[in-house]
């Protein structure tokens, strides 16, 4: 597609040192229907080059500033926006807009990847700016370069990626943009350690190569910043500024204030202030603490240890009264042990809190979840008693999820998978004291998390799973204090551990995990021959009356699949179940229900004389169904979905936010099924029975249903961010071509329909 000159200018900048890059006065910002302002008054100007950290609790607009500094506030999303917001001198404008200049990470990788390969990925956001396509393949091989990641990951399926590697391919294609201000809204809130020492590393080499570009960072990880950042802003529960200042600064000067807001402290400054006397100035790295305060060498490896090298265990035992915690990277197997160990599925009574709250709940008000009034009072969601759970901020969820399996009267034993995710540290010390009290009363705890320091003052015992496999258990004192054992499974001494017992932790070297070698598979037919083939193969099904063409329209798209697109048997069953099954219904209800003695069926006309009409007739719609399903397989399978949003674009002229929603919804039915699943598993542990296999309840439906709602909504302000707006103004770094075998193929597959149908029936 062809630019206009405005567009293709959006490269041409010049950035002057302290210039402001933003500038906001007494910036006011309400949501609809919100009883109080998410931003009450903020004055903030960040200029170029700076490395700016927004610090608050919970609800206290961090997001909501970055979202009003990228544009989609109140552009995209509505709000009622008061105060004066500059960006690069000049007010906000819609996203799209800003793209050029503003390029913006999510905590979710899953929400802001649209595309099917790393590249098409990374090169999305150029396309939208109108970039030559050789200028785009040169920013795709340096961005990876940067971020010292392989080129073959060029034509890695994005699918295939692990949660990490998807975090570093949405780095990789914010920093091919060469924005001047970028933002990072919470990027490793959804990593393991490993991954975000990977993201971290990479992000360190990036911004090394810029000095001039503009970074925030909305994030409550303080550990891993302090060396990155140059400033902390500080917010209220009130939206307000509370303090503004360089790291040392800031927690040094205003740590009580800070932390009785309810917002995070560096490790190191929590512990300082727990010592008497309290060290002056307050230390705000491990090693800073220790300088201070150790009076021995500080050793790696302390004893005891537990038995590092004896055999894997399977699993560990529960005992009444403890608290069990499940630690290691993501997919060793935490989540799917702590269930097993419950014993759930055996009839076995247990209370789980899920890491995502929105696939729990069974209620329709925020009383009936919660149980009563007091509960209510308790958790600060009073003022919400009537909403629906699903309408509360996600901090507000995970606190009523968590009470509702903590509650007195509940199962002995109770899973809690991640449960201060999210959470400022007022609520943090909250749920913790919640947990304190529940092990009191002889329940068991098995904790699921990634914070190891919430692990080492809670729980009596530590597993450590690598592998799917526990490799040690024991007290948190001899696990979480072994660096080594810790470097198995990709982890590292926490913080507050190493400071209490003098620890030099050993941290891993940050290193990609291989995975599966999984490639964009090749693209196969033009989507358009591909659709002409299928949709004629439909029609043909539909209009055939007889059972013996029927049998042929059904069985002759099997070796097309099998030997010419090389799907697999499980491919192909997924692809057929669900025409398999319907197709059965309709067998059985004409095979039990039609009326023997009427010989003509106003849809397939004529029964055959000698011939039982409801088997001839409900064998003909088997085959039908089976053969419709086989021409829609076809049309599917024969292409891929970037193929087809690329034609859409190119020869049919779609505009490309119109093709790329088309797009994103065929990608998203593998997320979805995946979120079924866990609604299902949820809901199932929650009423103490088995998942349901086939049927989907009212409550399921509701929950999948808000599910698809929210990932179609981030995906959508993703793609708007990264510059999807101008009707047709986009370049195309590939093109799709119709080719000699794509008429060989439409001409083949026309000319089996036309002999099909020129065959005579029974």
């Amino acid at each position: 597609m062809r630019c206009g000159a405005p567009a293709c200018l959006r490269g041409l900048r010049l950035i002057t040192p302290n210039a402001p890059v933003i500038d906001a006065r007494g910036l006011r910002l309400t949501y609809p229907f919100a009883n109080r302002p998410a931003l009450d008054g903020v004055d903030l100007t960040v200029t170029a080059g700076e490395r700016v950290l927004l610090l608050g609790p919970s609800g206290g607009g961090k997001s909501s500033l970055a979202l009003a500094i990228m544009g989609a506030i109140p552009h995209s999303i509505p709000a009622d926006v008061t105060g004066t917001l500059q960006v690069f001198g000049a007010p906000v404008r819609e996203p799209a807009r800003l793209a050029g200049r503003v390029a913006v990470v999510f905590q979710d990788p899953d929400a802001q990847l649209c595309c099917a390969t790393v590249a098409d990925e990374i090169a999305f956001a150029l396309e939208n700016q109108c970039l030559a396509p050789e200028v785009i393949e040169a920013r795709i091989d340096a961005s990876l370069d940067a971020l010292a990641l392989p080129r073959c990951w060029r034509a890695r399926a994005v699918a295939s990626l692990s949660g990490g590697e998807k975090q570093l391919v949405a780095l990789a294609a914010a920093l091919a943009q060469q924005a001047d201000l970028l933002i990072l809204d919470e990027v490793t809130a959804h990593l393991d350690e490993p991954a975000s020492r990977q993201v971290y590393a990479a992000l360190d080499r990036a911004l090394a190569d810029r000095p001039y570009l503009t970074a925030l960072f909305v994030d409550h990880r303080l550990d891993a910043l302090i060396d990155r950042i140059d400033r902390v802003v500080v917010l209220t529960a009130q939206g307000q500024v509370l303090t503004d200042g360089p790291p040392r600064h800031v927690f040094q000067r205003e740590a009580d204030r800070i932390q009785r807001s309810g917002a995070w402290l560096p490790t190191a400054t929590r512990h300082a202030l727990t010592l008497s006397p309290v060290p002056t100035p307050l230390p705000l790295t491990v090693a800073e603490v220790q300088a201070a305060t150790a009076t021995v060498p500080p050793v790696s490896n302390p004893a005891p240890s537990p038995e590092e090298d004896a055999a894997p265990r399977d699993r560990p035992t529960l005992v009444p009264g403890e608290v069990l915690a499940l630690i290691g990277a993501t997919g060793a197997g935490k989540t799917t042990l702590a269930l097993q160990l419950t014993g759930w599925q055996s009839g076995t009574a247990a209370a789980v809190a899920f890491q995502s709250p929105d696939h729990q709940f069974l209620t329709q008000t925020v009383l009936e979840e919660a149980g009563s009034p007091e509960r209510l009072a308790a958790l600060g969601l009073s003022h919400a008693a009537q909403r629906h759970p699903l309408a509360l901020s996600q901090g507000e969820k995970r606190r009523l999820s968590l009470a509702r399996v903590l509650e007195a009267d509940g199962p002995a034993v109770v899973v809690l998978d991640e449960p201060t995710f999210g959470l400022d540290s007022r609520w943090t010390a909250e749920v913790a004291d919640w947990i304190t009290k529940a092990r009191r009363t002889d329940r068991t705890i098995i904790l699921v998390s990634h914070d190891l320091d919430l692990v080492a003052a809670l729980a009596d015992r530590v597993a450590i799973l690598a592998d799917r496999r526990v490799i040690a258990e024991g007290p948190p004192a001899e696990v979480l204090t072994n660096g080594a054992l810790l470097a198995r499974a990709g982890l590292s001494v926490p913080p507050g551990l190493a400071l209490r017992h003098g620890i030099a932790a050993v941290t891993p070297a940050p290193r990609l995990q291989p995975g599966e070698p999984a490639l964009e598979p090749p693209g196969g037919l033009h989507p358009f021959a591909a659709a002409v083939v299928g949709l004629a193969w439909v029609i043909a099904a539909t209009l055939v009356m007889d059972v013996e063409r029927q049998a042929w329209l059904a069985l002759l798209p099997l070796p097309c699949l099998i030997l010419g697109l090389r799907v697999g048997a499980r491919a192909l069953w997924r692809g057929y179940a669900g025409f398999i099954l319907f197709g059965l219904g309709f067998f059985g209800v004409n095979l039990v229900f039609y009326d023997t003695g009427r010989s003509f069926s106003p849809m397939l006309g004529a029964v055959p004389e000698g011939v039982d009409p409801g088997l001839y007739i409900g064998a003909t719609l088997f085959l039908r169904t089976l053969a419709i399903g086989g021409g829609s397989f076809f049309a599917v399978a024969a292409t891929t979905p970037a193929r087809l949003a690329r034609a859409l674009i190119q020869q049919a002229r779609m505009p490309p936010r119109a093709a790329f929603a088309t797009l994103a919804a065929l990608q998203a039915f593998p997320v979805l099924e995946r979120d079924l699943a866990t609604i299902r598993l949820a809901q199932a542990v929650r009423r103490g029975r088995r998942p349901r296999r086939f049927l989907i309840g009212p409550s399921t439906a509701l929950l999948l249903l808000a599910a698809a709602i929210r990932r179609a909504s981030r995906a959508a302000l993703a793609m708007e961010v990264r510059g999807l707006t101008h009707p047709m103004q986009r370049s195309e770094r590939l093109r799709v071509w119709w080719r000699k075998r794509d008429s060989l193929v439409v001409l083949i597959g026309l000319g089996i329909l036309a002999a099909v149908l020129a065959k005579p029936g029974l």
